[in-house]
């Protein structure tokens, strides 16, 4: 993130997060997305190099040069939902549950 951005200094205030994915398709078809969590602040340097490396190796380009906010996710939920003929088929796991899935009538 862009240092001292509203988003950074959110996180840094209050980890908590959710993140939807984004739908373009009035009907999902292909169903959603959410993950949840606490973002934690990274500061060690060692970490950012390892961001660094890591972004490069999956873009074939560095990451854009000067400063940035760094956090690490860490997910305590994911929820996935996907339509299925006359019902839905929700997945979900939660550090605290597990495992589960249901089908919605």
């Amino acid at each position: 993130m862009m240092p001292r951005s509203l988003k950074a200094l959110d996180l840094a205030r209050d980890g908590r997060f959710s993140l939807h994915s984004a739908t373009t398709d009035k009907q999902v078809t292909d169903g959603d997305a959410k993950i949840s969590g606490v973002a934690r602040h990274v500061e060690d340097e060692s970490t950012f190099a390892a961001f660094r490396e890591a972004f490069a190796a999956a873009t074939g380009y560095p990451p854009p040069d000067g400063p940035f906010e760094l956090f690490r996710a860490d997910v305590r939920e994911i929820s996935m939902v996907k339509p299925a003929g006359d019902h839905l088929q929700i997945d979900m796991w939660s550090e605290r549950g597990g495992i589960k899935h249901v089908d919605r009538y």
